[in-house]
């Protein structure tokens, strides 16, 4: 038997490793990792399973209980385990399953005691301090992953180097039980091997547990360990990886910083190394526009080399490559150096799986639909614009939203600042990562397709739920992915809810999102009926409760109301365009009632009655000389300053146009600002600030030509004096069709 004590994910290792391999010629090959993958190594002989990949192992009836197994190509394990493979070789994983350990942490009772734990001690940090290295992760980088033989004395090397830590008096007071359960199992699997016949053993293990693995004690010692050890059931796959996800810690063994720079060590000779990455970095500068040229990349590499040599060092690190290309390609400035670190020290790579893994049938439809509309999972952020008057674009949309409702959260979608887009396209942001294979095992509890997954959950969810908002965003959501089976329940519960909730905040969250569905039922080509009946019996409540919910408010959450107030507004607007259409309930005019009683009582907080006077403004319900008497009256020296600035932020909320073009409202701004005392000035300020920083930068300089005199202050007409209902119904319908209701 041979003892191979390596780093998880160490390129050099790995080459090591595979080169006293084809020395040793090993009849079976046992390797630290969880014996449920035995029956997926077979895998290994189809090309369609690329590294990065992970062994996943989880309970199928908690799939949230799971433990991960990533392997690169530069991973020892995946080496030794392709070179088994590939030879006909038995290759087996040794180590305890996890579902022993989740059985064990079933069975404890009470909180763990911190007295009990065992003392944490960086034995790897020692060994560097003696050998004048900062740290271990530097040291074992310089030893034994950067050595550029291949030889495989090593191995011989670090077995007796953690063999005499492992000897330390203190080792013990440092290794936790589970560590010691896990090394016994792996001695019990050591014996079984030898018992079946196989007398020239390869054992792949971490380092520091090769000493107890060479140096056996007693199986009796081991069984009493291991004595009543029980399981939970397990199912094992593959799934993708990424480089990514592999560069911090996480799952099984150590993450590593830079899998790309891994990559590219294992795949070259070290003469070749340098060079090669530099290449690389130039034309990635290149590629972004930048100045970098073959001979920069020589210079770069002439600096990599120099500043080893000045530290000490037989070959370049990756830091002093980091730092000549940031010096000669970058400029020194480090901005650029971005993009390096996340193509060339990180990298996107995302590895594939073949069609014969072991997948849930909700897995698979996954992947099937994925295929059929041609949205490939990727990692790294790609962008995906849909438009959702074509079939197969708004396919790709119920798709998206269907994972969403389970919680895969594949996308972000992206508010488009274009309006030319319209209402008829989303823009997402899509990232495939490995967790979303893990929520998707999750998710297959609820069922074997989308749509019926999507369903069960919803069904679910509606039993347990008695927030009106909560229930009505799930509405929208289900719009979105049109799951068209229970939207019957969903309008039955939020009639329910709708008819015996009073509280303002509900009802002003709800009419927004109930009246986008039944603007998503017009675009996406869906039938909204059922909620306009809803819709038309809630807004007349809320419009009614509206301004007693807009009074006595602390500043806080009158910022909270005027942000509903506004999406109300626009809400309202809709309804009252299909209600032209003779679809539903005309609500304007009690909605403006409402808005002319919020400004105009003197309890109403003065951000919403600025805010209320401005809506009625822009309707045409308020006239240019009204308005300005309102403003006259808060302006006025009676009001306390902080309180007049509050209702302008209100008033002038997105546009500084209506100042502009409004001249009498400009003056008397004006001549409130100029007759303030100092001391009241500056409470003030903050706040006219805050309001004027607003606008965009057009608006401001024409409001410092006002104020310097440059243009004349003459009244300018009303943009509504100019305004002809009759003509406009001519165009009405056409624009309502364009910009999506």
């Amino acid at each position: 038997m041979t003892i191979y004590g390596i780093r998880h994910h160490g390129p050099g290792s790995a080459r090591r490793l595979r080169e006293a391999l084809k020395l040793q010629q090993p009849d079976c090959i046992l390797i630290e990792g969880a014996p449920e993958g035995d029956e997926l190594l077979t895998l290994l002989r189809d090309s369609g399973l690329i590294p990065p990949v992970a062994l996943l192992i989880y309970r199928p009836d908690q799939p949230e209980q799971a433990a991960y197994y990533p392997f690169a190509e530069f991973s020892p394990e995946w080496q030794a385990m392709r070179y088994g493979v590939e030879r006909g070789i038995p290759v087996h994983f040794m180590d305890i399953s996890p579902a022993h350990l989740w059985k064990l942490q079933e069975n404890k009772s009470g909180e763990d005691d911190p007295q009990a734990r065992p003392r944490r001690v960086d034995w790897m940090g020692q060994i560097a301090r003696e050998s004048g290295y900062p740290d271990g992760e530097r040291w074992w980088e310089a030893t034994v992953e950067q050595q550029a033989d291949t030889a495989p004395e090593m191995f011989t090397a670090l077995l007796d180097l953690m063999r005499a830590v492992r000897q330390q008096p203190e080792w013990e007071a440092t290794v936790d039980e589970e560590t010691l359960l896990r090394e016994a199992y792996m001695r019990r699997e050591i014996r079984k091997y030898e018992k079946k016949g196989y007398r020239n053993l390869a054992v792949v293990c971490g380092a520091f547990h090769a000493p107890v693995l060479a140096d056996m004690p007693t199986a009796k010692e081991d069984n009493a360990r291991l004595k009543g050890l029980k399981k939970t059931k397990s199912a094992a796959t593959w799934i993708p990886w990424t480089y990514e996800r592999l560069s911090f810690m996480s799952g099984y063994g150590a993450g590593v910083q830079s899998p790309a720079w891994y990559e590219l060590r294992f795949q070259h000779p070290q003469d070749e190394l340098i060079g090669r990455w530099m290449t690389q970095a130039a034309r990635l500068f290149r590629d972004e526009g930048l100045d970098a040229s073959p001979a920069h990349a020589i210079e770069a590499s002439n600096l990599a080399h120099a500043l080893a040599a000045l530290r000490g060092l037989a070959q370049p690190r990756l830091e002093e490559m980091l730092e000549a290309a940031q010096s000669v390609m970058a400029r020194g400035d480090a901005s650029p150096m971005q993009l390096v670190e996340n193509a060339l020290v990180i990298g996107q790579k995302m590895g594939e799986v073949p069609e014969g893994v072991p997948e849930l049938p909700l897995q698979r439809h996954v992947r099937a639909e994925q295929r059929r509309l041609r949205l490939k999972p990727k990692a790294g952020t790609t962008e995906a614009k849909l438009d959702l008057r074509k079939d197969l674009h708004r396919e790709k949309s119920y798709l998206i939203h269907r994972l969403d409702l389970l919680d895969v959260k594949w996308g972000h979608m992206q508010e488009s600042n274009d309006r030319a887009l319209g209402t008829f396209w989303e823009i997402w942001q899509l990232d495939w990562q490995p967790e979303q294979e893990m929520s998707l095992i999750e998710a297959s509890f609820w069922g074997n397709t989308l749509e019926k997954a999507c369903a069960a959950r919803i069904k679910r969810t509606l039993k347990e739920q008695k927030d009106l908002p909560v229930v009505t965003d799930l509405l929208q959501r289900v719009f979105l992915a049109n799951i068209a089976s229970v939207i019957p329940l969903l309008v039955k519960k939020l009639r329910r809810l709708a008819a015996v909730d009073r509280d303002p905040d509900h009802l002003l969250d709800a009419l927004p999102a109930l009246t986008n569905v039944l603007r998503y039922g017009d675009v996406r080509q869906l039938s909204a009926d059922q909620v306009q009946p809803v819709v038309d019996s809630l807004a007349p409540r809320l419009a009614l409760g509206l301004p007693e919910a807009c009074r006595h408010l602390d500043e806080e959450f009158a910022e909270r109301r005027w942000q509903q107030l506004q999406a109300t507004h626009q809400a309202m607007q809709l309804l009252q365009s299909r209600a032209r259409e003779g679809l539903g309930t005309d609500h304007g005019p009690i909605w403006m009632q409402a808005l002319a009683t919020l400004a105009d009582h003197p309890s109403s907080h003065s951000l919403l009655a600025g805010g209320a006077l401005r809506l009625l403004f822009e309707a045409g319900e308020r006239s240019a000389e009204s308005t300005a008497l309102a403003m006259s009256r808060v302006l006025s020296p009676g009001t306390p300053p902080e309180q007049a600035a509050s209702w302008i932020e209100g008033f002038l909320h997105g546009s500084g146009a209506l100042l502009i073009h409004q001249a009498r409202l400009w003056a008397l701004i004006d001549q409130w600002v100029s007759e303030l005392p100092e001391e009241r000035f500056q409470e003030a300020l903050p706040l006219l600030r805050r309001t004027f920083s607003q606008f965009d930068s057009a608006e401001r300089r024409k409001m410092s030509e006002l104020v310097r005199g440059e243009i004349q202050e003459k009244e300018q007409p009303s943009a509504h004096s100019q305004y002809d209902p009759e003509r406009t119904k001519l165009v009405e319908e056409v624009l309502g069709r364009l910009l999506g209701g």
